[in-house]
C-alpha cells in the first residue's frame, strides 16, 4: 500500500510542480487567476469523473467490476494531464509580448 501511495504521488507531483512553477509575465493578472481556478477545477472534475467511471461504483452502492487501484491511477493520470496542458497554455498564452 505504501508503494502504491508513493507511485500516485510520483505520478501527480511533476504536473503540480510544473503548473505551480510556470509564472508567466502578464499584465492581465485577473484573467490569469480565473484561468488558474478553471484549470484546477477541470483537473479535479475530470479526475473524479474518470475515477467514478473506472471504479464502476454507482449511486446505489453496488460495486462494479472495476479495480479501485486502477481507478485512482486513472484519475490522477488524467488530472495530471490536464494540469500539464494548462501549464503549456499558461506559458504560450499568458506572456508579455515585447
Amino acid at each position: 500500500m505504501i508503494v502504491f501511495i508513493v507511485f500516485v504521488v510520483a505520478l501527480a507531483l511533476p504536473a503540480v510542480w510544473l503548473f505551480a512553477r510556470t509564472r508567466p509575465a502578464t499584465t492581465r493578472v485577473d484573467l490569469l487567476m480565473r484561468f488558474n481556478a478553471a484549470a484546477w477545477g477541470i483537473a479535479a472534475f475530470s479526475g473524479c469523473a474518470v475515477w467514478i467511471y473506472l471504479s464502476g461504483a454507482s449511486a446505489q452502492g453496488v460495486e462494479g467490476d472495476g479495480s479501485s487501484y486502477v481507478a485512482v491511477v486513472g484519475g490522477v493520470a488524467i488530472g495530471s494531464t490536464v494540469l500539464l496542458a494548462a501549464a503549456l497554455v499558461r506559458l504560450l498564452v499568458f506572456r508579455r509580448l515585447r
